[in-house]
């Protein structure tokens, strides 16, 4: 992966570029290349991701970036990590409106506590989540 001509265009063009959310969507396109074959990797990227995000007011590129560490952090098997970040994701999608964002943020936690057995706190949030997308009116 470490020779792959796309992750290293993409690094070039991060290198090259100072605008912040040009530098948000290459770091998260960067996060989720690198997601299976070096999760750390993926997480610094992500992180990198929603500090220039949030630094600019990018709140979708800070969501993405959220997300993004979610996904590095239960390939990392840090998994109350994973849920705090796809959380801060779905909060920010929930604030943007977003349904795509808002549904994989909720697939994530999803997966997440599946995987731990906390089934009922993913009720909870399916319960909040439900109200908010009747408000929606999607």
């Amino acid at each position: 992966m470490k020779d792959d001509p796309d992750l290293s265009s993409l690094e070039a063009q991060l290198a090259a570029t100072d605008d912040p959310t040009a530098r948000t969507e290459l770091l998260i396109r960067l996060a989720s290349a690198w997601a299976l074959q070096d999760a750390q990797r993926a997480f610094q990227f992500a992180q990198q991701a929603v500090h220039t995000a949030r630094s600019s007011g990018y709140v979708l590129g800070e969501a993405s970036g959220f997300f993004e560490m979610g996904w590095a952090s239960y390939n990392l098997g840090e998994y109350a990590q994973a849920l705090e970040s796809f959380q801060q994701a779905l909060l920010l999608y929930q604030e943007l409106r977003d349904p795509k964002g808002t549904a994989d943020s909720l697939r994530g936690l999803g997966i997440v506590h599946d995987l731990l057995g906390t089934t009922k706190k993913l009720w909870d949030i399916l319960w909040k989540t439900s109200r908010f997308i009747r408000v929606w009116r999607i």
